[in-house]
């Protein structure tokens, strides 16, 4: 009775310690030298059979040869045979682009067939002398390949996948649109092809599945054809300007006006395809010497700054008034903290370093629209010009559009709210405005559209609030025995009477107020977003 549970505690144990070596050492990883050879010798201590027995001729394990071989050989001849299989290569080829990798860089990693390999050492040896014989037969007849279990890593193989298709990919080639000595040059569009990665992936997954674990895997993978976004016939459409609008921006020669012209480049040739909306901030943005930009005049809390980029809204302006010619949506647009010279008050846009200020609009015709944007150096005063092109569908003939604006308030600065500094380097009684006069003043601006003379509609764009600011003047107090000097001029005056349309000609003299316009980050100025 004894001997009987010491016999049935010795086979639990011995049960427990192959489940617990199974665990330990069946890994999901790739095996190496060092990992199967422990495990081969714990195994062969449970199953009591020596490193140096000689394995049957005939059997195999996964592939690999191993009759005639030691325990400890057939570790050796395992090892070998898993590093040759990891080192086959599988092809991956799309339109002429091939490139192979390993098993090993695909993933590809081996449950250690360690106890496999002890059980193949024991095959005929153990067992009645009938038992033996049938083995032995059965081997050397049929031969007796075990399984060597292969873990295929998923996520390596997408990664490699991706790898591929990042370099086999070909963009497709978009048709172009440029206007030249005032026609428009457009060129043809070819599709691409991309890597379906989705599918690659399975067809990879299942090849290595399957393989033999001998030959090289070449395949073609799945593609896609990809459209390219702009085509010849959509852009062929653009023939007509659908509005246009023109500024002062000063002179080119300044800060401001290397800032001006860097905007009119980037914003030049711009295309917006049908329902697609436009930020202006994404293409100008950011601000500063690495985009090419300088420190010029802007307003900020109420006063002038400089600042890299300043003079930037003069385009978002200039782009503003001709969107509402060629009426297009507007998604967002606000006003400028201070009123502006080179527009009407009310119809000003500027954008901010951050972009929650910016100028968004959308393209609601059916064909694309084109923005030509380009300056015309003259002195004292150059022009910034905006012309946006489409297919037009209204009947301008007898359609007008008239834009105006109306001033609820405008309340200008005391001069006892203006700023006095002494600069004795002047003449005595002298002074110099270096701020003008800015007013507060609650502005609406109106689109009325006239149809054969007759008003078809009126609409409320906006109503816009420009905060006030005194001006700083520099002066030298006259001595006592002269008389003071009169009280300056405002440089900036409400207009007595708003223009009902974009500006056809050239003002004769510049505006009279300090230089404005610039990119304006004032955090206290209001505005409504356009409709």
């Amino acid at each position: 009775m004894k001997k009987n549970m010491r016999r049935f505690w010795r086979a639990v144990f011995t049960a427990g310690t192959v489940l617990m070596l199974s665990l330990v050492f069946t890994s999901a990883n790739a095996s190496n030298s060092e990992d199967m050879t422990e495990e081969v010798r714990a195994f062969a201590h449970v199953y009591r059979i020596s490193e140096d027995e000689i394995i049957s001729e005939g059997v195999r394990v996964g592939g690999v040869d191993i009759g005639g071989l030691t325990l400890m050989e057939a570790v050796d001849a395992l090892i070998a045979g898993q590093q040759e299989m990891l080192s086959r290569t599988v092809s991956l080829s799309l339109e002429g682009s091939e490139v192979s990798y390993t098993m090993e860089q695909l993933g590809l990693g081996f449950i250690n067939p360690s106890e496999e390999v002890v059980r193949a050492a024991g095959l005929g040896k153990r067992g009645s002398l009938v038992e033996r014989y049938k083995a032995n037969r059965d081997i050397a007849y049929h031969g007796y390949d075990m399984p060597m279990s292969r873990v295929i890593d998923r996520n390596r193989i997408k990664e490699v996948v991706a790898s591929f298709a990042k370099e086999a990919n070909q963009a497709p080639l978009e048709a172009t649109v440029k206007r030249v000595n005032d026609r428009f040059q457009v060129t043809h569009e070819q599709t691409g092809i991309a890597v379906d990665e989705a599918a690659a992936l399975e067809q990879v997954l299942v090849a290595m599945e399957t393989w033999d674990g001998t030959s090289a895997l070449r395949m073609e993978v799945p593609a896609m054809i990809t459209e390219p976004k702009y085509t010849y016939e959509a852009l062929a459409a653009i023939s007509d300007c659908l509005g246009a609008f023109k500024t002062i921006c000063g002179d080119l020669d300044t800060n401001r006006g290397v800032n001006v012209m860097i905007g009119a480049e980037k914003l030049d040739g711009i295309v917006i395809l049908p329902g697609e909306s436009f930020s202006v901030h994404s293409v100008l943005a950011p601000f500063n010497e690495a985009n090419g930009y300088v420190p010029a005049v802007q307003y900020k809390d109420g006063r002038y700054d400089d600042s890299l980029g300043g003079g930037v809204c003069s385009l978002s302006t200039t782009l503003y008034n001709a969107v509402l010619h060629a009426e297009l949506q507007v998604e967002k647009r606000w006003n400028h903290s201070m009123i502006v010279s080179y527009t009407d008050w009310g119809f000003d846009s500027t954008i901010n370093d951050w972009g929650d200020r910016d100028l968004v609009f959308t393209n609601n015709y059916d064909t694309p629209i084109y923005i030509e944007a380009y300056t015309i150096y003259g002195k004292p005063d150059s022009w910034l010009y905006f012309n946006i092109y489409g297919k037009e569908t209204r009947d301008m003939a007898n359609r007008k559009l008239k834009f105006y604006n109306n001033i609820l308030e405008c309340v200008y600065p005391t001069d006892e709210e203006r700023t006095y500094v002494i600069d004795e380097s002047l003449a005595p009684g002298e002074q110099v405005w270096d701020q003008g006069d800015y007013p507060y003043a609650v502005v609406e601006a109106y689109k009325e559209v006239w149809v054969g003379g007759v008003l078809e509609s009126k609409e409320l764009l906006h109503t816009d609030t420009y905060v006030k600011s005194a001006g700083i003047i520099r002066h030298n107090p006259a001595s006592p025995e002269e008389e003071p000097e009169p009280e300056p001029e405002r440089p900036t005056e409400a207009p007595t009477e708003a223009p009902t349309e974009a500006p056809t000609e050239a003002p004769t003299e510049a505006p009279a107020e300090a230089p404005t316009g610039a990119a304006d980050s004032s955090s206290s100025q209001s505005g409504t977003s356009g409709t």
